[in-house]
């Protein structure tokens, strides 16, 4: 009998960080002149590739200069913070299933990967993984489908026995071009509405995630 495999995103999804980044959002808005965004429209503007998401807000693309500003602003707010984040409600709980189950489980995710096994290690949940694999080049314009492959590629596990649990309509667009599965958490960065457009299986809890996983490979 095949077993399944979970790769979790980070940010927004294992990591509680979703109002850390509004906040930071919202102080590189203030900069450029622009209404702070609420959560709901955070969610409802957010994209990945993050060049994406300030196009939506700003009506067009961030000039050079801007886009050094942005990035300059809200790293200077987000991470200090980030450092300090602690897990999504349930985290642990879902975690701790998987391993019950004997179901392996890694991290693919954009972060940095320095940052990313920081947050792992202040967050003490490195046991439950078997790969850690953060973003190591400069910030990405095209998403995490090329990181994806790499990751399924480096855990020698078929695509078809890979679930990808993520919060943002790119985990589950990426998951689908590598031949993986994926369950999208409603707790991150995207509206609920712009989850179930992709077509992939949403949740409102990671344990509801955890449990589902398993039964739709």
């Amino acid at each position: 009998m095949k077993k399944t495999h979970i790769i979790w995103d980070w940010n927004g999804t294992l990591l509680d960080d979703v109002n850390i980044s509004l906040f930071a959002a919202n102080q590189v808005f203030i900069s450029l002149d622009i209404k702070p965004l609420t959560l709901n429209e955070y969610r409802q503007y957010y994209s990945v590739p993050i060049q994406k998401f300030y196009h939506n807000v700003l009506g067009r693309t961030p000039t050079k200069i801007e886009w050094k500003k942005i990035g300059n602003i809200f790293n200077y707010y987000y991470k200090p913070e980030v450092r300090k984040a602690k897990l999504c409600k349930d985290a642990i709980k879902a975690l701790q299933y998987q391993q019950l189950k004997n179901l392996t489980q890694s991290v693919c995710s954009l972060m940095e990967q320095d940052d990313l096994d920081l947050s792992v290690c202040n967050t003490q949940v490195g046991k439950y993984f078997n790969l850690i694999h953060g973003r190591s080049s400069q910030l990405l314009k095209f998403g995490k489908s090329k990181q994806l492959a790499s990751h399924i590629e480096k855990l020698n596990i078929s695509p078809s026995d890979c679930v990808v649990i993520g919060d943002s309509t790119d985990d589950a667009l990426s998951a689908f071009d590598a031949g993986a599965k994926s369950i999208l958490y409603t707790g991150g960065t995207h509206s609920e509405e712009k989850l179930l457009a992709t077509g992939a299986y949403v949740v409102n809890s990671l344990v509801e995630a955890a449990i589902l996983a398993e039964r739709i490979t």
